[in-house]
């Protein structure tokens, strides 16, 4: 709607943030801008000529980018389908809320960038955890770990499995002491 496109533009005009604001008319515009200006944040109506800006939360470009999905109805179960569908906030249009897009996107921008920096520590913890097992399997010596609550085993090396004779899933789950002689 051209009339709340006005209103955003004129929300981002105040803007003392520094964001600059290119809008798409269609779907089709919306998809080519995704390629080829590479935009730090999306922000959608769900209806769109020739298509529903939901559609763009099913294509999203590599890298990813956050989607902010507005309509102007405050449907809850849109609301639940826009997140279930990966966007990141939803916002039920008002001359209110859209006065305050720009805000909504800086947040927006903010939280984004804690979920990729939470996706890197994660990734970056699972390569150390990686390293750690192949450690753990190559050291000669029989090792168990256990829960220290309940005795029961873990994980064992395969140093550990030679020992007691049986495979990685008879022996993890079962009680330490079952093995201690």
């Amino acid at each position: 709607d051209e009339d709340q496109a006005e209103l955003v533009r004129r929300a981002f005009e105040d803007d003392t943030l520094g964001m600059e604001l290119i809008v798409a008319q269609t779907l089709d515009e919306a998809r080519k801008l995704l390629r080829e200006a590479a935009p730090d944040l999306v922000i959608t109506d769900v209806k769109l000529p020739r298509g529903s800006g939901l559609d763009l939360l099913h294509q999203r470009p590599d890298p990813p980018v956050p989607v902010i999905v507005m309509t102007g109805f405050g449907d809850e179960k849109m609301a639940v389908k826009a997140i279930k569908s990966g966007a990141l906030d939803y916002l039920a249009k008002s001359p209110e809320a859209l006065a305050g897009i720009p805000h909504l996107a800086a947040r927006a921008l903010r939280e984004w960038r804690n979920m990729q920096e939470t996706e890197r520590a994660q990734q970056a913890l699972q390569k150390v955890e990686q390293r750690q097992k192949i450690i753990f399997d190559a050291i000669p010596t029989g090792l168990f770990t256990t829960d220290l609550e309940t005795g029961r085993i873990v994980d064992a090396n395969r140093a550990a499995l030679r020992m007691v004779g049986l495979g990685r899933g008879e022996t993890v789950g079962a009680l330490i002491r079952d093995f201690i002689t």
